[in-house]
């Protein structure tokens, strides 16, 4: 992704309205072009005392936990979600991105019930972070998902074929 393109994306979440994913892509895009000639202007538009990169997406991450049923918020998990995919999307190489990925996915199909976006986030981890301990969950979710959320056994059947041939 280039400089542009990220500042594009953070952009495209202020003109949503959505803060939380804005601030993390503005963060993210610090992080990845730190000699880029914006860098000053892009400063002044984070928010004052706003914590760092992944602190910031952990503190969104709890806000999703704040209801005391158990009951996630629509609002607040779909800009958990976005701030993750940004956060993947702009600085694909930063710690703790399949984990947030792996959250945004389960809560994109729990919370959310978006079934074709959670297979896109899930397969996002098999296919970029081959390397992590989430990448065995998203594969076995993947094939899981397939088989009873969708209901495309033949699909299912080669995800959990590629599961057990990569963990036995």
């Amino acid at each position: 992704l280039k400089a542009k393109h990220a500042l594009a994306l953070a952009s495209a979440y202020e003109q949503q309205q959505n803060q939380a994913a804005a601030q993390v892509a503005y963060q993210a895009y610090l992080k990845t072009f730190p000699n880029d000639g914006q860098v000053a202007e892009i400063k002044q538009r984070l928010s004052t005392g706003i914590p760092p990169l992944l602190e910031n997406l952990s503190g969104l991450f709890e806000k999703t936990k704040n209801d005391s049923l158990r009951r996630a918020e629509p609002k607040i998990v779909s800009e958990y979600v976005a701030a993750a995919e940004a956060l993947a999307l702009i600085a694909p190489q930063s710690d703790s991105v399949a984990v947030n990925l792996k959250q945004a996915a389960n809560f994109t199909q729990h919370y959310l019930r978006d079934i074709p976006r959670a297979l896109e986030l899930y397969q996002w981890i098999v296919s970029e972070y081959k390397n992590t301990p989430e990448h065995e969950v998203a594969l076995f979710t993947t094939a899981f998902v397939y088989d009873d959320e969708v209901e495309d056994i033949e699909t299912a059947r080669k995800y959990y074929e590629d599961f057990l041939a990569q963990y036995p």
